[in-house]
């Protein structure tokens, strides 16, 4: 176990946890998604690097949520951020040896973060030692690398884009409301995102597949279920291509007032409920 000096701590509420650790190299244990969320929005300090053990147990919590998945991966395409994987001997998930989750350990100083609040982040600050980067760095060597498969958010940004201008904010803003929303998820976001944008059903399941988002064939059941669930929200219409048999594409019901993609989730889930 990896023993902390909790005589002389001290309480601090900082806008950034990291600044005390700037120019140093840091290691962050047990980190919870919000911890992370907080360092990809206030970014990484001048010279800081920082190096994210997660345990199996973390790494599952981050990939039930694509949106969580993206935002960590974002982090590690910061050429001062990286992430490994750590096991134990029987090659089981469990936490790091540590008295607390969201502990940060340099050669001088650790934090570890308490609270989130509207004055900013409350951590505590104490002394640390060199016997115990040597101990974590032993640790890092042995931990597996590659662990995060889905892209980061400008990828997904990008690829986006190219499909049809303004498809990301609108998706980014569906994804989050299905976070939020624990009958929906990820393909309701994507339909919804489609439909406004009259995205082709092939194009979708290309980009479900060039970006790991999922499995392609489930857009098409999400387009049917939604088509079924609400009679007049959804539907489709067929367009020639220069190749083989006509394609579908989403579009709106003639009779649906939806004009955004909140307005397609909220409506759809007034039919459900």
């Amino acid at each position: 176990m990896i023993e902390l000096e909790t005589q002389n701590v001290e309480e601090r509420q900082l806008d950034n946890f990291l600044t005390p650790f700037e120019g140093e190299k840091v290691f962050l244990l047990n980190p919870t998604f919000d911890v992370l969320a907080e360092i990809y929005d206030d970014g990484i300090p001048d010279s800081t690097q920082l190096n994210v053990l997660l345990t199996g147990l973390t790494l599952s919590d981050i990939n039930k949520d694509l949106y969580q998945a993206m935002i960590v991966s974002s982090l590690e395409s910061n050429d001062s951020v990286f992430f490994r994987l750590v096991r134990n001997s029987n090659n089981q998930d469990n936490y790091i040896d540590i008295p607390s989750k969201n502990t940060f350990i340099s050669d001088t100083q650790f934090g570890v973060v308490v609270s989130f609040g509207v004055e900013g982040v409350t951590v505590f600050y104490g002394e640390s030692s060199e016997d115990k980067m040597e101990s974590l760095f032993s640790l890092w060597g042995d931990a597996e690398q590659n662990v995060l498969k889905y892209p980061p958010m400008d990828y997904i940004e990008q690829t986006l884009e190219e499909i049809s201008e303004g498809m990301f904010d609108d998706f980014m803003t569906a994804l989050e409301y299905t976070f939020m929303e624990q009958e929906l998820n990820r393909y309701h976001a994507l339909v919804a995102t489609g439909a406004i944008h009259n995205i082709l059903v092939h194009d979708i399941r290309e980009w479900i597949d060039e970006t790991n988002f999922g499995t392609p064939s489930a857009i098409s059941r999400m387009k049917r279920q939604i088509e079924d669930e609400t009679t007049e929200l959804l539907d489709t219409d067929l367009v020639p291509v220069d190749v083989g048999r006509p394609r579908h594409r989403l579009v709106l019901h003639f009779e649906s007032d939806v004009d955004s993609v909140i307005d397609f989730l909220e409506e759809y889930q007034n039919h459900i409920e």
